[in-house]
């Protein structure tokens, strides 16, 4: 929640945001979203399935490539693409594993 007091505006430039400085930290901060999230889910009872293991992936690669334009930073975008339909896919490895520990 953002709480504003002042004058709401518009910025004339893009905002850029770098939440990462390497590939590493970005990777290292990714594995620890993924484990919470699936943490999240398996709390929430929510079990992976096989058709997820290539569905989310696929959703994931769809709305960073193509909904949230990230072909327009070229070779950039398509790989973080690629890696976070990874993470996609780690993340229902990780509640299959935590679903057959029950």
């Amino acid at each position: 929640m953002v709480l504003w007091d002042g004058e709401v505006g518009y910025l004339r430039e893009p905002l850029i945001h770098h939440n990462y400085e390497s590939l590493a930290q970005f990777r290292k901060k990714q594995n620890q979203y993924t484990q919470y999230e699936a943490q999240v889910w398996y709390a929430d009872g929510k079990r992976a399935r096989g058709r997820g293991f290539v569905g989310q992936p696929l959703r994931e690669f769809f709305r960073r490539f193509i909904t949230l334009q990230g072909w327009r930073d070229g070779g950039h975008g398509l790989f973080l693409s690629l890696l976070m339909a990874y993470y996609a896919f780690v993340r229902q490895m990780l509640l299959w594993k935590m679903g057959r520990k029950v």
